[in-house]
């Protein structure tokens, strides 16, 4: 939320008011006031005195609208997010923000890790934080009894489903399904922001429980559901390349995506694959 302090534009694309309208689901008379009465956003102005909108502002805007569908007053929700941030949480470096959250939740810092975690998400690029949360998330995976990977899974994950809800509403029709497999072993962090990815790239995810692939229904349950192609995401490292090689070849017309816990990947040369790596170790170093 501390992008409402007029932080720098993660893209140079601006949007005028009507469209920022259908984006937020906010009508411009209201962005007006939002503005004039309570400094929420900043838009850009121009030479002819139009607003001019970066993707943080609206960001920003969606976030004041989930607030206050929580039933927070708008007259409240600037001063309320400004005094929940500590002034000490302002890391300069994005290197510096995975030290930074290890040792709030080793500390189990509740207060802070909520402002820096609304911080990461409000200031920097999603396909930033989404590889930073996937990075901390297999380092914390490590010890998963810990209280620090717990506590991490429950301020994180609602942060996750919140946006992939508001992410998802703004996609238009028709739908591009895509089902989306996390394993049994497999955080649902990593389903979460696998399932953000595929929303980014202009896919509707319907996410699934977890649970392993019986390939022999699966073609039956992707037409029922009229997916365009299925989502695998796995940090086991176990990923088995020969049941999909088999899937893939009889199948080419569905896509596929694969979120591994790999360096590589034997099937990323297929057309219909997409792989990415769910470790990115200079993240963190």
């Amino acid at each position: 939320m501390s992008a409402m302090k007029n932080s720098q534009p993660t893209s140079d694309a601006l949007f005028p008011i009507r469209e920022v309208a259908k984006l937020t689901g906010v009508n411009p008379i209201t962005l007006r006031a939002w503005e004039r009465r309570y400094g929420l956003i900043e838009p850009v102005r121009t030479d002819s005195g139009h607003r001019l909108y970066t993707q943080n502002n609206i960001d920003t805007l969606r976030e004041v609208v989930q607030l206050t569908q929580q039933g927070i007053p708008i007259s409240q929700i600037k001063n309320l997010v400004d005094a929940a941030k500590p002034e000490t949480i302002e890391p300069k470096l994005e290197k510096e923000l995975a030290p930074q959250l290890t040792k709030l939740l080793k500390n189990q810092n509740i207060v802070e890790l909520n402002a820096l975690l609304d911080t990461v998400l409000a200031d920097y690029p999603s396909e930033f934080w989404r590889d930073l949360f996937s990075q901390l998330t297999l380092e914390l995976s490590q010890a998963p009894e810990a209280p620090s990977y717990r506590l991490w899974q429950s301020l994180l994950l609602p942060r996750l489903y919140s946006r992939l809800h508001l992410s998802t509403r703004q996609l238009t029709q028709p739908l591009k399904r895509v089902w989306v497999q996390t394993s049994p072993e497999t955080s649902s962090v990593q389903g979460a922001l696998a399932a953000l990815y595929m929303v980014s790239k202009g896919f509707y995810p319907l996410w699934q429980p977890p649970g392993n692939i019986v390939f022999e229904t699966l073609l039956a349950e992707l037409q029922a559901l009229q997916c365009m192609g299925i989502a695998v995401v796995d940090e086991t490292g176990n990923f088995n390349n020969n049941d999909w090689q088999h899937w893939i070849e009889t199948h080419p017309s569905f896509e596929l995506f694969l979120f591994l816990n790999q360096k590589s990947c034997d099937l990323s040369h297929h057309i219909q694959v997409t792989y990415r790596p769910l470790s990115n170790t200079l993240l963190t170093q």
